[in-house]
């Protein structure tokens, strides 16, 4: 599994207090609360300028889940084109949300979720990006049940092929292109391979729909528009794969191995007929 410790900053200090961050050029973080209660609770992150003068803030956020003393990041990180700017006393507030309540909340947007589904409990982080600037939270309460959320699948032999409501918004649409994911179990990978958690695999809602339809058995996702983009580079965050893998991206799951490869085409005419 991939580690973001030394990007996190939370050594030291910063790692024991917790629910509270150091200051950091006259800036602090802190949160409202230190614990949600699933499946469905919200807390304020707050950063204050508390020095004499205008500071620029980070201009980024992800969420992680600690892990035998290790982050792993669950929802990409957000960067924008410049920093928050800050005057003395002056403080902004994110809100961070688990709803278990509604899977439409996964995968979290490209850009970033601040609401997500599919947690368990457990110790989460709210980074910032800068050393200092994070704050740790419990989960606490019972995860989403162990099934699929959508059932738009088809069985064909050994094949199982899960249609997203993306993919049906466009089927009929000659002008936009096809995509889909294959899933298939590896019985030897010859290299090491990442590790997901639950968590992670809950944010990319379609492969594990289809991971869940099959058995563990080899499936066919059919996604829509702007999803290979971003189930592929959250999966390679996740395992920390390299971009480009030309056999697409391993990742071990409750100790088997599966690969997933991504494929974009233009419809025919009998497809968008």
């Amino acid at each position: 599994m991939v580690s973001r410790r030394q990007l996190l900053g939370l050594t030291g200090a910063a790692a024991a207090t917790g629910f509270t961050g150091c200051l950091h050029g006259g800036l602090s973080v802190e949160a409202s609360k230190d614990a949600l209660e699933l499946p469905r609770d919200s807390l304020e992150v707050t950063l204050r300028n508390s020095g004499s003068s205008t500071v620029i803030g980070p201009g980024s956020r992800s969420i992680s889940k600690v892990v035998d003393g290790e982050p792993h990041t669950l929802a990409p990180v957000q960067y924008t084109a410049e920093g928050l700017e800050l005057a003395s006393s002056d403080d902004y507030t994110w809100t961070f949300s688990v709803d278990n309540t509604d899977p439409s909340l996964a995968p979290p947007h490209p850009s970033g979720g601040l609401s997500l589904w599919g947690l368990d409990s457990g110790r989460y982080i709210f980074d910032t990006h800068e050393d200092g600037l994070s704050v740790e939270f419990d989960v606490e309460g019972e995860p989403v049940d162990d099934e699929p959320t959508a059932d738009d699948v088809e069985h064909d032999d050994d094949v199982v092929r899960l249609y997203t409501e993306g993919y049906r918004a466009v089927e009929d649409d000659a002008e936009e292109p096809r995509a889909k994911f294959t899933v298939e179990p590896v019985e030897d990978a010859g290299e090491e391979v990442g590790e997901i958690l639950t968590e992670q695999l809950n944010q990319l809602r379609p492969i594990r729909d289809g991971f869940l339809h099959s058995d563990g058995g080899e499936v066919e996702v059919y996604v829509g528009e702007g999803e290979p983009y971003y189930l592929d580079s959250y999966l390679r965050l996740y395992t920390g794969e390299r971009a480009g893998h030309d056999d697409g991206t391993m990742f071990e799951y409750r100790g088997s191995v599966h690969r997933v490869r991504s494929e974009t085409w233009a419809p025919t005419e009998e497809e968008s007929s």
